[in-house]
């Protein structure tokens, strides 16, 4: 019998075809990722037989950690990129100038705070991740200390990919509330609009202008200056 128990039923809907996800963007693919990446740390475990040290070597909790942690950054690029997009689709609407569209890109804090946000339910998973890692030190003793811990070992890899399930639904809705929280951001880029008072003060200047020299060609102000040589041509001509 192989050391390493069946993580599949453990990650329960991980391991589904097509998932029932909120979010705005496709995620499949990197969800089946993730699981296909500890299926095959799981087999390289299984294939060290009955040394239980190097399948806990395997299996332990960097390689947990840097599965998860990988995907979660595949995640939050991937809603970063949905989230320019439709700021900059706003910002063509609202006609917004190129240098200012620039300055919608979002910032490295921006991606943090997307990936802070997608990691924030993977409290449990981590500390399933530290339990485990405990147990290594026993199971990599030798006998009967190793005997005793590789059951509690197994039960713990059993947890881990449970916890793991639990983290990626956390994923998932965080991924699906991740537009509310830029849609204000967004709506303001939508409803941008040029200032007037450049116009409105264009136009006030030439109407002064148009007014003043119309009163003066028409003999209404005393002609002077450039304007009234202009005038005096045209009534003399």
């Amino acid at each position: 019998m192989s050391l390493v128990p069946e993580l599949g039923p453990a990650m329960g809907r991980l391991t589904a075809r097509t998932s029932n996800g909120r979010s705005t963007v496709p995620l499949d693919d990197l969800r089946l990722e993730l699981v296909s990446t500890i299926f095959e740390h799981a087999a390289a475990a299984r294939a060290f037989g009955a040394d239980a040290a190097a399948a806990a070597s395997a299996l332990n909790r960097t390689t947990w950690l840097g599965a998860w942690e990988t995907t979660v950054a595949a995640v939050a690029a991937r809603l970063a990129e949905r989230v320019e997009r439709e700021l900059q689709g706003a910002a063509v609407e609202s006609r917004l100038p190129s240098r200012r569209r620039a300055e919608l890109r979002l910032t490295d804090a921006d991606r943090r705070a997307i990936a802070g946000r997608l990691g924030s339910g993977s409290l449990a998973f981590l500390r399933s991740l530290d339990a485990l890692e405990r147990l290594v030190p026993a199971v990599s003793s030798s006998g009967t200390r190793a005997a005793g811990a590789i059951a509690e070992w197994q039960e713990a890899l059993l947890s881990v990919a449970r916890r793991l399930e639990s983290a990626w639904l956390a994923v998932e809705d965080a991924a699906a509330r991740e537009p509310g929280v830029w849609a204000e951001t967004i709506e303001s880029v939508r409803r941008w609009h040029r200032p007037r008072w450049p116009l409105w003060v264009t136009t006030s200047l030439v109407l002064l202008v148009a007014g003043y020299v119309g009163l003066v060609f028409g003999g209404y102000l005393p002609t002077a200056g450039p304007v009234g040589a202009l005038a005096r041509a045209w009534w003399y001509r």
